[in-house]
């Protein structure tokens, strides 16, 4: 059987923000100063994306990407399957705001996790 699938967050920085991200990612992941120092490197080679939520339910990243943190560009926020970044996917759910790879969208075809507490949803022939 199919594992079900987990959801990232991500979105863009604005611009002069640097510091607020480098907080924000020592604050809620808890990391020190050059992790996150390494992931604000990365997310300027990648056009300024940075992923603010990972392994998320569908339920967390929905609020997660609604939800920006002071450093995110306004209405940057993209929810993708966990496995890609918002420049690999290909199409966009517009039912439920996931972007994704492939044939179809993880929530409405695949089993999905709903929430990172563990409940996960198997939609009507999926099976």
């Amino acid at each position: 059987m199919e594992s079900a699938t987990y959801f990232g967050g991500w979105c863009r920085m604005r611009e002069g923000t640097r510091a607020g991200f480098v907080k924000w990612m020592m604050k809620s992941r808890q990391v020190p100063v050059a992790e996150a120092l390494d992931v604000l490197r990365w997310g300027e080679k990648s056009d300024g994306w940075v992923q603010i939520g990972e392994q998320c339910g569908w339920v967390e990243a929905s609020e997660t990407v609604k939800n920006l943190p002071e450093f995110a560009a306004p209405n940057s926020g993209v929810m993708t399957m966990l496995e890609f970044t918002p420049w690999n996917c290909d199409k966009r759910c517009e039912v439920h705001g996931v972007s994704y790879l492939g044939a179809r969208c993880p929530v409405c075809f695949v089993r999905y996790v709903v929430s990172s507490v563990g409940v996960f949803h198997v939609p009507r022939g999926a099976t």
